[in-house]
């Protein structure tokens, strides 16, 4: 593939040919931090001290881009839906969501992460999102389509349409709606969605203006611009290591059985401790390690408020038993409860 010369320039003026780029030249350029500002040190980028040479957000996106074709290079299915709302995902905070994936037991998991985990992996980011693809995909879709589906939703986007146009709109929308069939996954929402914004609690979903216009035959200034957000409850509710996506309606209450299984093995452990059994003797009794039972021993000091919502199943989503594997508790229960937003 030979995209350039490399061309060599003598003193005296004079230039001589040099070798063509092939793909790792263009590759080690298209990857290089360098021109973006930065400096590399192993696998971190930082920031540097030389003026870039590139936009440093267009080289984020470079990047990103590279990934994506990365992935399906390496045998994607084919449907052309695989993250297909990269680009459009936004946190509170305003740091967009890229796509990323994991292999696990031979399957393909994907994820839409803050890319602020991307960029700065030497920090913790508490704040920072990783959502399921395919979750929040099947969510979103539904939503959008239950919300075009609403009659009175096609009023309030062309408050001022005659009796005839509303026929008509009504018509294209459920033409439109045809196309949102579960099989085709989620690629008609890409051109559908301009912005999602996730935030704790509440996802907003955007409908380009201009998309919706071409494809009910509006004219785009007719068309109100508050019908074309979407607000929904939303939260990530976690078993483990696993997470699920929950999307409008009432969130479901029911009880984590292993993290209340474990929260009375943390208050028998320590009792025993307090009774001098050491962490060892107590794993040997229990079949586990000493750090398991090290990892567990904090939630015997879990707030009582605390312990009521794990045994009614209203604990705060992120309080699950592999929080304590990275995470110590606060001693003190008023911290407890504003780490896990209770109230």
């Amino acid at each position: 593939m030979r995209l350039r010369t490399r061309r060599r320039i003598h003193k005296d003026g004079s230039e001589t040919g040099g070798k063509p780029f092939d793909r790792g030249h263009i590759h080690y350029i298209l990857t290089n931090p360098t021109y973006a500002g930065r400096i590399r040190h192993g696998k971190m980028a930082y920031q540097g001290k030389h003026p870039p040479l590139i936009d440093p957000a267009v080289w984020d996106d470079v990047q990103e881009r590279l990934q994506a074709a990365a992935v399906k290079a390496r045998g994607c299915t084919g449907h052309g839906w695989s993250s297909a709302l990269t680009g459009k995902l936004f946190d509170e905070t305003g740091d967009r969501l890229t796509s990323t994936q994991t292999t696990k037991n031979g399957r393909r998991h994907r994820y839409y992460i803050s890319r602020r985990l991307i960029k700065d992996r030497s920090q913790d980011h508490p704040d920072a999102w990783r959502l399921p693809a395919a979750q929040l995909e099947k969510a979103i879709g539904e939503k959008v389509k239950a919300n075009l589906s609403d009659k009175s939703w096609l009023l309030a986007l062309a408050p001022d349409a005659s009796l005839s146009d509303i026929t008509s709109l009504k018509r294209r929308l459920e033409r439109l709606l045809i196309e949102m069939t579960p099989d085709r996954g989620p690629a008609p929402l890409k051109p559908l969605i301009d912005r999602i914004c996730v935030a704790p609690g509440e996802i907003q979903i955007r409908i380009s203006q201009k998309e919706i216009a071409e494809n009910l035959g509006i004219h785009a200034d007719r068309i109100a611009p508050d019908a074309l957000t979407i607000r929904a409850p939303f939260q990530l509710r976690r078993r483990g290591v696993e997470a699920k996506v929950i999307l409008g309606g009432e969130i479901p209450t029911n009880v984590d059985a292993t993290l209340a299984r474990n929260v009375l093995k943390a208050r028998a452990w320590f009792a025993r401790l307090k009774d001098g059994t050491t962490y060892e003797e107590i794993a040997r009794s229990e079949k586990v390690s000493p750090q398991r039972v090290r990892m567990l021993i904090d939630m015997a000091f879990l707030s009582p408020k605390l312990i009521e919502r794990i045994a009614t199943g209203h604990q705060p989503l992120d309080l699950a038993t592999e929080w304590f594997r990275s995470h110590r508790l606060p001693a003190r229960w008023e911290d407890q409860e504003s780490l896990f937003w209770a109230s």
